[in-house]
């Protein structure tokens, strides 16, 4: 996988970068339908950030979590 990390400098906010390259990621397969997206650890490391983002990205509705007993 191509190492990307979102720009801070642009004005879109960096969820929604992140939310636009996640799913550019599903439609060229670098997230695989048959696969899970990484935790949210996973995907704050992934791109840079702090875990909080993924509560804004779900929030937002951009990532539903699942969670199992």
């Amino acid at each position: 996988m191509m190492e990307w990390k979102p720009d801070r400098n642009l004005k879109k906010p960096v969820y929604k970068q992140i939310a636009e390259h996640i799913e550019n990621g599903i439609a060229d397969g670098t997230f695989p339908l048959d696969k899970p997206l990484p935790s949210e650890r996973g995907l704050a490391n992934l791109y840079g950030v702090n875990r909080r983002l993924s509560l804004q990205l779900t929030q937002c509705h951009i990532i539903v979590l699942l969670y199992t007993t």
